[in-house]
């Protein structure tokens, strides 16, 4: 069974900033499982930073009053990022729409954005459609989480958007399989007429200079979804 020892050495050997972000979380993962007891044995033998501070912020929520109201009230007033990101989940794990308006406006915070977007997904609303549209459009190269919290919304209105993001994502898989669910929901049926022509003027040209051949199945498979639709 693998220790936190082990992962810790995995943490700080890797350089990929890929690997080493995988290694972060799988070191977080373990801490969250950990007992209070392995948490403060962990504090009082390792000198990393990392994992002292996230054992420390473990204790700390296993103590925390996880009441929404306490949770919404930590989210506005702390200055703790790592605290508000967990507080976020719990959040959004207990439904409590009181904290969408104050999870819209973290879109905006580059820290906080994928939490809240996946926490607004677990308690859709569209007031929240534009918000993700505008930080997807700040953070395209890594809009993952924004891009499933928007699945559950009516895409209609960003239909081209998600085009332009699709075509140069052959190597993104989570990109692309997120945008095609995002077009198969019922709601892109009221795509205007304009704009699905101009989707699918984009991505019949995209096919003629495919990267592969998986690249030209895939925008193939996404024109004739969107080519299906119809305005109503």
């Amino acid at each position: 069974m693998t220790n936190w020892k082990t992962l810790l050495n995995s943490m700080q050997r890797v350089k990929d900033k890929k690997h080493k972000r995988r290694a972060f979380i799988a070191v977080r993962k373990y801490l969250e499982k950990a007992s209070v007891q392995e948490l403060k044995g962990i504090i009082e033998t390792t000198g990393d930073k990392f994992v002292r501070k996230h054992a420390k912020i473990q204790i700390w929520w296993r103590e925390f009053d996880k009441e929404p109201k306490n949770l919404l009230e930590l989210i506005k007033t702390s200055d703790n990022k790592e605290k508000i990101n967990i507080a976020i989940e719990e959040l959004g794990n207990l439904k409590y729409r009181d904290a969408i308006n104050t999870l819209i406006g973290f879109l905006g915070d580059t820290e906080l954005r994928d939490s809240s977007a996946l926490a607004l997904r677990k308690m859709p609303t569209q007031e929240a459609f534009e918000p993700l549209v505008q930080s997807i459009k700040q953070n395209s190269d890594g809009a993952e989480c924004l891009l499933y919290a928007l699945q559950v919304l009516d895409c209609s209105e960003a239909a081209e958007l998600l085009v332009d993001l699709f075509i140069p994502a052959p190597n993104a898989p989570a990109v692309r399989d997120d945008i095609y669910v995002c077009f198969s929901e019922g709601a892109v049926k009221r795509i205007p007429k304009e704009v699905k022509e101009t989707c699918c003027s984009k991505l019949l040209r995209a096919t003629e200079t495919p990267q592969s051949p998986t690249d030209t199945k895939e925008l193939k498979q996404l024109y004739d979804l969107v080519n299906q639709t119809e305005e109503v």
